[in-house]
């Protein structure tokens, strides 16, 4: 591995370098060389990202987006210089074994972090919907801007407007014409995934940034694709996996589910999990996965393998929640002039009586969204997961802006089918 350009040698008065650290802190004889040096770096705006085999370890500095790496060489600290790329490094990160989404947001505290110092993106999911990507916008960019590539294992079971995107994706690779149409600027990627999610997803196909494939079970195997899984690598080499049960999709960040991470510079036995998730990823990729077929998205283009997902035929039963008579009256009612109030007393069933209505103007196609506002904040909480339970359709988007959450600029923006709550 070359360390880069030398800058200076500071002279180590122990035997490991490990031995300097104290509560994860950059040693002061460092800090004091980089101050002599004119780099004029205090110890708040150094970030020590990592050991390497006891005998180095990496500074960066936040504020110039600078890496240095450290390097014990017979007694002697020296410090070279690493190049923006080298300096992204996921030993930086504090990344836990195990996170739930009942206590960490994914987008914000894994993806995002991640996948703005990754080069390689490999992941294996059943379920997948492009409302995903408007989720993990900043760290997709971060990937695209570091030249790296996605390459995802999906199930075809998908949503109308997705397959139609990737179509329009694989065909830009032909037509000039439809790729001219679709090209984005990569610097704005993250507005663009969040704005125009759909024909951005098509153009990172047209660009082969993101590479597609289908994954159908055969033979002893008569269920779908459904394991969740994925790998990660910097440009460093080191690897990060995770396997567990969350879905790529917006809904998945609402549902409880978790995620196994290793880091493959942790220990033998994390690195082992890394290449076995990584070499079953490989495998299945290559269609060498028995009882397992694998199809590229043009395969699965030309043989329309898609199984469109039918939004009004729910996966399982809607539950028998029969409605009272007066509920019902008050459907009939309102539905006979499509607008009006309703005046009910507390307790009978004012809100499942109103998401009643609204399924129906929907189906109609009378409306396609709706505000939900209310007098301080205590009702909001509970309009949010009975619009999560009523609605399992990914395309009615609910957007928040009540307590800390503040969404209302990503309505404004995608404004149709879409739920805004806020008071």
């Amino acid at each position: 591995m070359s360390n880069g350009e030398h800058i200076f040698s500071v002279r180590n008065k122990v035997e490991k370098i490990s031995d300097h650290l104290k509560n994860d802190d950059v040693p002061e004889e460092l800090i004091n060389k980089f101050s002599q040096e004119g780099q004029l770096l205090s110890k708040s705006e150094l970030s020590l990202w990592g050991l390497e085999s006891g005998n180095s370890w990496g500074l960066y500095d936040v504020e110039k987006n600078e890496g240095y790496r450290v390097v014990e060489e017979n007694g002697i600290l020296n410090i070279y210089t690493m190049d923006e790329k080298r300096a992204k490094n996921f030993r930086r990160l504090d990344l836990p074994p195990l996170i739930e989404t009942s206590e960490v947001n994914f987008g914000k505290e894994f993806y995002n972090p991640v996948l703005k110092l990754a080069n390689s993106y490999k992941r294996g999911v059943g379920f997948f919907t492009s409302g995903w990507f408007k989720l993990v916008s900043s760290g997709i960019e971060g990937l695209v801007k570091n030249e790296g590539t996605a390459k995802w294992i999906i199930s075809p079971i998908l949503e109308k407007e997705d397959w139609n995107a990737f179509k329009k994706g694989e065909k830009g690779k032909r037509d000039k014409i439809i790729y001219n149409s679709l090209e984005k600027n990569v610097e704005n990627l993250k507005e663009e995934l969040e704005k125009d999610t759909l024909n951005t997803i098509a153009w990172m196909i047209s660009d082969n940034l993101l590479k597609i494939k289908f994954a159908e079970p055969q033979k002893s195997l008569s269920g779908d694709f459904h394991d969740k899984w994925g790998v990660v690598e910097d440009f460093d080499g080191n690897k990060i996996a995770f396997h567990g049960s969350q879905n790529d999709s917006k809904k998945g960040f609402t549902d409880f589910d978790s995620f196994d991470i290793f880091c493959d510079w942790l220990s033998k036995r994390e690195a082992q999990r890394v290449f076995r998730h990584e070499k079953r990823f490989d495998k299945i990729w290559n269609n060498e996965k028995k009882n397992l077929e694998v199809k590229s998205l043009p395969q699965g283009i030309k043989e329309n393998i898609c199984e469109l997902r039918d939004r009004e035929k729910r996966p399982y039963a809607k539950p028998d929640n029969s409605l009272w008579r007066h509920q019902l009256e008050a459907i009939e009612e309102f539905m006979k002039v499509e607008n009006g109030i309703l005046e009910m007393a507390t307790g009978t069933g004012k809100t499942r009586t109103a998401l009643e209505i609204l399924e129906r103007l929907i189906e109609k196609e009378k409306i396609s969204g709706m505000i939900v506002s209310t007098c301080g904040k205590d009702l909001l909480g509970q309009w949010f997961e009975d619009l999560l339970d009523f609605f399992d359709s990914e395309s009615l988007l609910i957007y928040e802006d009540y307590g800390s959450e503040k969404e209302t600029v990503n309505f404004i923006s995608h404004n149709d089918s879409s739920f805004p709550i806020f008071t």
